[in-house]
Protein backbone atom coordinates (compact mmCIF):
# COMPACT_ATOMS: atom_id res chain seq x y z
CA UNK A 1 0.00 0.00 0.00
CA UNK A 2 2.23 3.30 -0.97
CA UNK A 3 0.66 6.97 -1.25
CA UNK A 4 3.81 8.62 -3.64
CA UNK A 5 0.92 11.42 -3.70
CA UNK A 6 0.80 13.68 -0.55
CA UNK A 7 -2.48 15.14 -1.77
CA UNK A 8 -3.83 11.53 -2.36
CA UNK A 9 -6.57 10.57 -0.05
CA UNK A 10 -5.55 7.71 2.28
CA UNK A 11 -7.94 4.76 1.49
CA UNK A 12 -9.52 3.95 5.01
CA UNK A 13 -10.45 0.44 3.77
CA UNK A 14 -7.07 -0.57 3.27
CA UNK A 15 -5.86 0.83 6.13
CA UNK A 16 -8.69 -0.97 8.19
CA UNK A 17 -7.44 -3.88 6.48
CA UNK A 18 -3.94 -3.64 7.41
CA UNK A 19 -4.98 -2.58 10.84
CA UNK A 20 -7.99 -5.71 11.83
CA UNK A 21 -6.05 -8.01 8.97
CA UNK A 22 -4.25 -9.78 11.93
CA UNK A 23 -5.36 -7.66 15.23
CA UNK A 24 -4.61 -8.61 18.19
CA UNK A 25 -6.09 -6.68 21.30
CA UNK A 26 -3.40 -4.60 22.33
CA UNK A 27 -1.65 -5.78 26.63
CA UNK A 28 -1.29 -3.94 29.12
CA UNK A 29 2.15 -2.78 29.51
CA UNK A 30 3.08 0.71 31.74
CA UNK A 31 6.22 2.40 30.23
CA UNK A 32 9.63 1.00 31.30
CA UNK A 33 11.16 4.56 31.41
CA UNK A 34 10.47 8.23 31.28
CA UNK A 35 12.02 11.08 29.95
CA UNK A 36 10.45 13.83 32.28
CA UNK A 37 12.61 17.01 30.72
CA UNK A 38 13.87 19.75 31.03
CA UNK A 39 12.53 21.25 28.15
CA UNK A 40 15.40 22.78 26.12
CA UNK A 41 18.12 20.71 27.30
CA UNK A 42 18.28 17.94 24.86
CA UNK A 43 15.37 15.79 24.90
CA UNK A 44 14.98 15.32 21.39
CA UNK A 45 18.50 14.29 21.17
CA UNK A 46 17.89 11.43 23.48
CA UNK A 47 14.29 10.66 22.11
CA UNK A 48 16.22 10.53 18.40
CA UNK A 49 19.38 8.23 20.02
CA UNK A 50 16.61 5.84 22.06
CA UNK A 51 14.85 5.30 18.79
CA UNK A 52 18.13 4.21 16.98
CA UNK A 53 18.77 1.67 19.74
CA UNK A 54 17.89 -1.81 18.37
CA UNK A 55 16.73 -2.50 22.35
CA UNK A 56 14.32 0.44 21.97
CA UNK A 57 10.61 0.55 20.82
CA UNK A 58 9.68 4.35 20.91
CA UNK A 59 5.73 5.41 20.59
CA UNK A 60 5.88 7.56 17.32
CA UNK A 61 4.18 10.41 19.09
CA UNK A 62 7.53 12.03 20.71
CA UNK A 63 5.75 14.12 23.52
CA UNK A 64 2.54 11.67 24.56
CA UNK A 65 1.76 15.06 27.33
CA UNK A 66 -1.04 12.50 29.30
CA UNK A 67 0.35 12.85 33.13
CA UNK A 68 0.64 16.99 32.45
CA UNK A 69 -3.13 18.13 30.53
CA UNK A 70 -4.25 18.46 34.14
CA UNK A 71 -1.87 21.58 34.84
CA UNK A 72 -3.20 24.97 34.27
CA UNK A 73 -2.72 26.65 30.54
CA UNK A 74 -2.69 23.18 28.97
CA UNK A 75 -3.69 23.52 25.19
CA UNK A 76 -3.79 20.26 24.73
CA UNK A 77 -6.60 18.32 22.57
CA UNK A 78 -9.90 16.48 24.47
CA UNK A 79 -9.48 13.13 25.66
CA UNK A 80 -12.57 12.23 24.00
CA UNK A 81 -11.72 10.43 20.60
CA UNK A 82 -15.16 12.02 19.07
CA UNK A 83 -14.55 15.23 20.06
CA UNK A 84 -11.04 15.55 19.22
CA UNK A 85 -12.77 14.05 15.57
CA UNK A 86 -14.74 16.88 14.94
CA UNK A 87 -11.21 19.51 14.59
CA UNK A 88 -10.53 19.15 10.87
CA UNK A 89 -6.94 20.47 12.45
CA UNK A 90 -6.71 17.06 14.00
CA UNK A 91 -7.92 15.32 11.17
CA UNK A 92 -5.03 16.75 8.85
CA UNK A 93 -2.31 15.85 11.25
CA UNK A 94 -3.79 12.38 11.84
CA UNK A 95 -4.06 11.95 7.27
CA UNK A 96 -0.29 13.49 7.44
CA UNK A 97 0.81 10.98 10.07
CA UNK A 98 -0.87 7.81 8.93
CA UNK A 99 0.55 8.72 5.27
CA UNK A 100 3.99 8.76 6.30
CA UNK A 101 3.41 5.01 8.04
CA UNK A 102 1.48 3.95 4.99
CA UNK A 103 3.96 5.05 2.94
CA UNK A 104 6.91 2.57 4.78
CA UNK A 105 4.38 0.39 5.16
CA UNK A 106 4.79 -0.24 8.57
CA UNK A 107 2.28 -2.26 10.08
CA UNK A 108 3.24 -1.78 13.80
CA UNK A 109 3.91 1.81 13.16
CA UNK A 110 0.00 1.87 11.52
CA UNK A 111 -1.57 -0.15 14.41
CA UNK A 112 -0.09 2.44 17.11
CA UNK A 113 -1.13 5.39 15.34
CA UNK A 114 -4.19 4.25 15.04
CA UNK A 115 -4.42 3.60 19.03
CA UNK A 116 -2.97 6.94 19.54
CA UNK A 117 -5.58 8.59 17.52
CA UNK A 118 -8.72 6.48 17.72
CA UNK A 119 -9.17 5.75 21.19
CA UNK A 120 -10.38 7.56 24.21
CA UNK A 121 -7.29 8.91 26.06
CA UNK A 122 -7.25 7.06 29.53
CA UNK A 123 -5.11 5.07 31.80
CA UNK A 124 -5.95 1.86 29.93
CA UNK A 125 -4.96 3.78 26.93
CA UNK A 126 -1.94 4.98 28.18
CA UNK A 127 -0.38 1.45 28.56
CA UNK A 128 -2.10 -0.45 25.81
CA UNK A 129 0.21 1.98 23.36
CA UNK A 130 3.33 0.64 25.08
CA UNK A 131 1.47 -2.89 24.41
CA UNK A 132 2.02 -2.42 20.83
CA UNK A 133 5.60 -2.76 20.98
CA UNK A 134 7.72 -5.72 20.63
CA UNK A 135 8.23 -7.59 23.97
CA UNK A 136 11.69 -7.98 23.16
CA UNK A 137 12.61 -4.07 23.55
CA UNK A 138 12.05 -1.66 26.36
CA UNK A 139 9.51 1.38 25.50
CA UNK A 140 8.85 4.51 26.88
CA UNK A 141 8.18 8.48 26.29
CA UNK A 142 9.88 11.78 26.73
CA UNK A 143 7.55 14.26 27.45
CA UNK A 144 9.61 17.43 28.72
CA UNK A 145 6.63 19.11 30.50
CA UNK A 146 6.72 16.08 33.07
CA UNK A 147 9.28 18.13 35.06
CA UNK A 148 6.80 20.80 36.37
CA UNK A 149 4.13 17.86 36.98
CA UNK A 150 2.51 18.75 40.22
CA UNK A 151 2.33 16.12 43.20
CA UNK A 152 -1.19 14.92 42.26
CA UNK A 153 0.05 14.59 38.06
CA UNK A 154 3.59 12.79 39.74
CA UNK A 155 1.18 10.24 42.03
CA UNK A 156 -1.03 9.01 39.03
CA UNK A 157 2.16 8.60 37.04
CA UNK A 158 3.67 6.19 40.34
CA UNK A 159 0.55 4.71 40.19
CA UNK A 160 0.22 3.73 36.45
CA UNK A 161 4.04 2.75 35.95
CA UNK A 162 5.31 2.55 39.93
CA UNK A 163 8.84 0.21 38.30
CA UNK A 164 9.22 3.15 35.51
CA UNK A 165 12.80 4.23 35.07
CA UNK A 166 12.84 8.18 34.72
CA UNK A 167 15.36 10.37 33.10
CA UNK A 168 15.69 13.93 34.03
CA UNK A 169 18.48 15.75 31.84
CA UNK A 170 19.07 19.37 33.37
CA UNK A 171 20.93 22.31 31.55
CA UNK A 172 22.23 25.90 32.96
CA UNK A 173 18.78 27.32 33.96
CA UNK A 174 19.19 30.28 32.81
CA UNK A 175 20.34 29.06 29.32
CA UNK A 176 17.45 27.14 29.07
CA UNK A 177 15.01 29.68 29.75
CA UNK A 178 16.89 31.66 26.97
CA UNK A 179 16.66 29.33 24.54
CA UNK A 180 13.25 28.56 25.33
CA UNK A 181 12.46 32.17 24.26
CA UNK A 182 14.06 31.70 21.62
CA UNK A 183 11.75 29.26 20.53
CA UNK A 184 8.87 31.30 20.97
CA UNK A 185 10.20 33.94 19.17
CA UNK A 186 10.61 31.82 15.85
CA UNK A 187 7.00 30.14 16.76
CA UNK A 188 5.93 34.03 17.27
CA UNK A 189 4.33 33.18 20.25
CA UNK A 190 6.14 35.61 22.38
CA UNK A 191 6.26 39.43 21.77
CA UNK A 192 10.28 40.42 21.69
CA UNK A 193 12.20 42.42 24.79
CA UNK A 194 12.33 41.88 28.24
CA UNK A 195 9.59 43.01 29.52
CA UNK A 196 7.71 40.27 28.00
CA UNK A 197 9.99 37.80 28.10
CA UNK A 198 10.05 38.29 32.15
CA UNK A 199 6.37 38.22 32.39
CA UNK A 200 6.73 34.94 30.38
CA UNK A 201 9.30 33.89 32.77
CA UNK A 202 7.15 34.79 35.91
CA UNK A 203 4.59 31.63 34.42
CA UNK A 204 4.21 28.31 35.23
CA UNK A 205 5.92 27.26 32.26
CA UNK A 206 8.93 29.54 32.51
CA UNK A 207 10.61 29.98 35.84
CA UNK A 208 9.73 26.68 37.21
CA UNK A 209 11.12 24.76 34.65
CA UNK A 210 14.65 25.64 36.25
CA UNK A 211 13.84 24.84 39.56
CA UNK A 212 15.28 20.96 39.35
CA UNK A 213 15.76 20.53 42.62
CA UNK A 214 12.32 21.08 43.50
CA UNK A 215 11.27 18.97 40.78
CA UNK A 216 13.72 15.70 41.85
CA UNK A 217 12.32 16.36 45.31
CA UNK A 218 8.47 16.26 44.48
CA UNK A 219 9.33 13.20 42.03
CA UNK A 220 11.06 11.34 44.89
CA UNK A 221 7.72 11.31 47.16
CA UNK A 222 6.61 8.63 44.76
CA UNK A 223 9.41 7.26 43.08
CA UNK A 224 12.54 5.41 44.95
CA UNK A 225 15.24 8.00 43.98
CA UNK A 226 17.54 5.02 42.59
CA UNK A 227 14.74 4.78 39.73
CA UNK A 228 16.00 8.66 38.61
CA UNK A 229 18.89 9.06 36.77
CA UNK A 230 20.02 12.93 35.69
CA UNK A 231 21.78 13.54 32.75
CA UNK A 232 24.03 16.68 32.13
CA UNK A 233 23.07 18.58 28.90
CA UNK A 234 26.93 20.03 29.07
CA UNK A 235 27.89 16.00 29.11
CA UNK A 236 25.58 15.49 26.11
CA UNK A 237 27.59 18.17 24.23
CA UNK A 238 30.78 16.85 24.88
CA UNK A 239 30.76 13.63 25.47
CA UNK A 240 27.60 12.73 23.49
CA UNK A 241 28.44 8.64 23.50
CA UNK A 242 29.79 8.04 26.87
CA UNK A 243 26.66 9.79 27.89
CA UNK A 244 25.00 7.32 25.68
CA UNK A 245 26.17 4.41 27.06
CA UNK A 246 25.73 5.54 30.79
CA UNK A 247 21.86 6.21 30.22
CA UNK A 248 21.90 2.81 28.41
CA UNK A 249 23.70 1.50 31.44
CA UNK A 250 20.67 2.88 34.04
CA UNK A 251 17.95 1.03 31.46
CA UNK A 252 19.88 -2.20 31.60
CA UNK A 253 20.44 -2.73 27.70
CA UNK A 254 23.15 -3.42 25.74
CA UNK A 255 25.26 -0.47 25.02
CA UNK A 256 24.96 0.46 21.33
CA UNK A 257 27.24 2.99 19.26
CA UNK A 258 25.59 4.72 16.41
CA UNK A 259 27.75 4.50 13.06
CA UNK A 260 26.11 8.07 12.23
CA UNK A 261 27.28 10.33 14.39
CA UNK A 262 25.16 10.79 17.79
CA UNK A 263 26.34 14.36 18.35
CA UNK A 264 24.30 17.26 20.12
CA UNK A 265 23.02 19.03 16.95
CA UNK A 266 23.14 22.75 18.80
CA UNK A 267 20.87 25.39 17.54
CA UNK A 268 23.28 28.20 16.29
CA UNK A 269 20.26 30.97 17.20
CA UNK A 270 21.35 29.61 20.95
CA UNK A 271 24.99 31.35 20.32
CA UNK A 272 24.41 33.88 18.05
CA UNK A 273 21.26 35.47 19.62
CA UNK A 274 22.83 36.07 22.90
CA UNK A 275 20.58 36.84 26.21
CA UNK A 276 20.46 40.51 26.43
CA UNK A 277 22.27 41.44 29.69
CA UNK A 278 19.18 43.02 31.38
CA UNK A 279 17.42 40.08 30.94
CA UNK A 280 20.35 37.82 31.85
CA UNK A 281 20.59 39.84 35.07
CA UNK A 282 17.48 39.30 36.42
CA UNK A 283 16.75 35.45 35.48
CA UNK A 284 20.14 34.79 37.43
CA UNK A 285 18.88 36.60 40.47
CA UNK A 286 16.01 34.68 40.15
CA UNK A 287 17.77 31.31 39.65
CA UNK A 288 21.07 31.68 41.96
CA UNK A 289 19.96 30.25 44.78
CA UNK A 290 18.72 27.31 42.88
CA UNK A 291 22.58 27.38 41.39
CA UNK A 292 23.82 27.24 44.36
CA UNK A 293 21.74 24.52 45.33
CA UNK A 294 22.93 22.31 42.55
CA UNK A 295 26.13 23.04 43.21
CA UNK A 296 26.27 22.32 46.70
CA UNK A 297 24.66 18.86 46.29
CA UNK A 298 25.82 17.47 42.67
CA UNK A 299 29.08 19.48 41.89
CA UNK A 300 30.64 18.79 38.44
CA UNK A 301 28.84 20.17 35.64
CA UNK A 302 26.57 22.39 37.82
CA UNK A 303 29.69 24.23 38.81
CA UNK A 304 30.48 26.09 35.82
CA UNK A 305 26.51 27.13 36.16
CA UNK A 306 27.79 29.65 38.83
CA UNK A 307 30.04 31.67 36.39
CA UNK A 308 28.33 34.23 34.66
CA UNK A 309 30.50 33.70 31.72
CA UNK A 310 31.82 30.09 32.37
CA UNK A 311 35.31 29.41 29.80
CA UNK A 312 34.41 27.13 26.91
CA UNK A 313 36.10 23.86 28.47
CA UNK A 314 35.78 24.05 31.97
CA UNK A 315 37.52 20.65 32.12
CA UNK A 316 40.43 20.57 30.18
CA UNK A 317 41.90 17.27 28.60
CA UNK A 318 44.28 16.92 31.34
CA UNK A 319 41.83 17.00 34.32
CA UNK A 320 39.14 14.54 34.93
CA UNK A 321 35.74 15.32 33.34
CA UNK A 322 33.05 14.99 35.63
CA UNK A 323 30.46 11.92 34.77
CA UNK A 324 27.96 12.25 32.47
CA UNK A 325 25.15 11.40 34.14
CA UNK A 326 24.13 10.82 37.97
CA UNK A 327 22.08 8.28 39.33
CA UNK A 328 20.01 10.11 42.26
CA UNK A 329 20.60 9.29 45.82
CA UNK A 330 19.04 9.73 48.89
CA UNK A 331 21.91 11.88 50.56
CA UNK A 332 20.79 14.30 47.57
CA UNK A 333 17.62 14.63 48.54
CA UNK A 334 18.21 15.20 52.02
CA UNK A 335 20.61 17.89 50.78
CA UNK A 336 17.85 19.43 49.01
CA UNK A 337 15.54 19.54 51.85
CA UNK A 338 18.22 21.08 54.00
CA UNK A 339 18.51 24.01 51.48
CA UNK A 340 15.08 24.92 50.63
CA UNK A 341 13.64 24.33 54.44
CA UNK A 342 13.78 28.25 54.85
CA UNK A 343 11.61 28.46 51.33
CA UNK A 344 9.00 26.06 52.82
CA UNK A 345 9.02 27.70 56.49
CA UNK A 346 8.38 31.36 54.77
CA UNK A 347 5.89 30.16 52.84
CA UNK A 348 4.14 28.24 55.49
CA UNK A 349 3.96 31.07 57.98
CA UNK A 350 2.71 33.26 54.34
CA UNK A 351 5.96 35.86 54.68
CA UNK A 352 5.38 39.04 52.36
CA UNK A 353 7.89 41.55 51.81
CA UNK A 354 6.81 44.69 50.42
CA UNK A 355 9.62 46.77 48.31
CA UNK A 356 8.21 50.04 48.23
CA UNK A 357 10.46 53.09 47.17
CA UNK A 358 11.19 56.11 44.68
CA UNK A 359 11.42 55.33 41.30
CA UNK A 360 15.60 55.06 40.37
CA UNK A 361 16.68 54.43 44.45
CA UNK A 362 17.48 50.79 43.85
CA UNK A 363 14.39 48.75 43.98
CA UNK A 364 15.63 46.71 41.16
CA UNK A 365 19.08 45.68 42.97
CA UNK A 366 17.45 45.40 46.52
CA UNK A 367 14.90 42.99 44.80
CA UNK A 368 17.79 41.01 43.12
CA UNK A 369 19.47 40.81 46.26
CA UNK A 370 16.29 39.22 48.08
CA UNK A 371 15.86 36.72 45.14
CA UNK A 372 18.89 35.62 44.66
CA UNK A 373 18.67 34.35 48.46
CA UNK A 374 15.58 32.03 47.42
CA UNK A 375 12.84 34.78 47.81
CA UNK A 376 9.96 34.08 45.38
CA UNK A 377 9.87 37.64 43.68
CA UNK A 378 6.68 39.59 41.61
CA UNK A 379 6.29 42.82 40.41
CA UNK A 380 9.99 43.30 39.17
CA UNK A 381 10.57 46.50 37.19
CA UNK A 382 11.08 44.44 34.02
CA UNK A 383 7.91 42.43 34.19
CA UNK A 384 4.40 43.14 34.41
CA UNK A 385 3.19 45.95 36.48
CA UNK A 386 1.64 44.92 39.38
CA UNK A 387 1.25 48.10 41.25
CA UNK A 388 0.60 46.58 44.40
CA UNK A 389 1.19 49.88 46.37
CA UNK A 390 -1.59 51.89 44.37
CA UNK A 391 -4.00 48.95 45.28
CA UNK A 392 -2.84 49.21 48.76
CA UNK A 393 -3.62 52.76 49.23
CA UNK A 394 -6.85 53.28 47.52
CA UNK A 395 -8.01 50.21 50.25
CA UNK A 396 -8.73 47.93 47.05
CA UNK A 397 -7.25 45.14 49.53
CA UNK A 398 -9.16 42.30 47.81
CA UNK A 399 -7.54 43.11 44.38
CA UNK A 400 -3.97 42.52 46.13
CA UNK A 401 -4.90 39.26 48.25
CA UNK A 402 -7.09 37.81 45.95
CA UNK A 403 -4.60 38.31 43.54
CA UNK A 404 -2.57 34.80 42.39
CA UNK A 405 0.82 36.36 41.81
CA UNK A 406 0.76 37.31 45.44
CA UNK A 407 -0.27 34.73 47.12
CA UNK A 408 2.58 32.84 45.36
CA UNK A 409 5.12 35.73 45.76
CA UNK A 410 7.20 36.42 48.47
CA UNK A 411 8.67 39.87 47.34
CA UNK A 412 6.21 42.38 46.33
CA UNK A 413 7.78 45.59 44.94
CA UNK A 414 6.65 48.74 43.26
CA UNK A 415 8.62 52.45 42.70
Amino acid sequence: MKYNNKNAAIDWGDLTGVVCGDYEQPIHRPPDFIGIGAQKSATTWLWTQLHRSPSVAMPPIKELHYFDRQLPASPFPSANALTRLSDNTWKNQICDALRHAVESDDKSRIRQLMHYYFADWNDAWYCELFGLTPPHQITGEITPRYAICDDKSVQHMAAIAPHAKLIFCIRNPIDRFWSQCLMKYRFGTLAPGAPAAMAFFNTLNGKPRGHYSETLLRFSKWFDPKQILIVFYDAIARYPQQTLDEIHDFLDIPRYEHQDSCKLSVNNATNDEGIPSELRARVAASYRHELHCLHDTFGGHTSSWLETTPPPNIFPEKMAAPPCTLRLKEQHLVAFDRLLQPRRERKKNKFKLFCLSMQRSGTTSTGDWLESHGLIRAGSPTSTRLEWSRSWFDGELDLVFDNEEFKNAEILEDD
